[in-house]
């Protein structure tokens, strides 16, 4: 399956709200081939939104692939908070 790395991002987090277990998230998004590259800020984003040990080691596995991508956009900005003029 082929993700950006948004939508990986969007999963995980879903997955983690979802109360889905380290294992399950990580022999998920073990198969996922991704269309942008994931750096090492979106990794810690998402560990310190609660995902696991098993969880970031696929994710590293995931970064390594994915360096010679370009590079993904940055995240939208949180609900609520205004543009930059």
């Amino acid at each position: 399956m082929r993700l950006s790395v948004a939508q990986l991002r969007q999963t995980i987090e879903s997955s983690i709200k979802m109360r889905h277990s380290d294992k399950q998230i990580a022999d998920f998004i073990r198969f996922v081939k991704l269309s942008d590259r994931l750096d090492d800020q979106t990794i810690d984003d998402l560990q310190t939104a609660g995902a696991g040990p098993k969880t970031v080691e696929v994710l590293k596995r995931l970064e390594t692939e994915s360096a010679s991508l370009k590079e993904a956009p940055p995240p939208p900005p949180p609900p609520g908070s205004l543009p930059p003029k």
